[in-house]
């Protein structure tokens, strides 16, 4: 993989975003595994919105 010398403009992330919130499993009772990662503001900004 090899990154865009752009960025993707953030409407575009909120949709890929969207499709992935489909298939979301159930969180909620606790019994799924999951990674956390810090970000930084920006991705904050795009990430509040989904």
């Amino acid at each position: 993989m090899t990154i865009p010398s752009t960025g993707i403009a953030p409407e575009a992330i909120m949709s890929v975003l969207h499709r992935f919130k489909a298939h979301d499993m159930d969180w909620q009772p606790g019994r799924v595994f999951a990674y956390v990662y810090r970000t930084d503001k920006a991705a904050e900004t795009v990430v509040k919105d989904v």
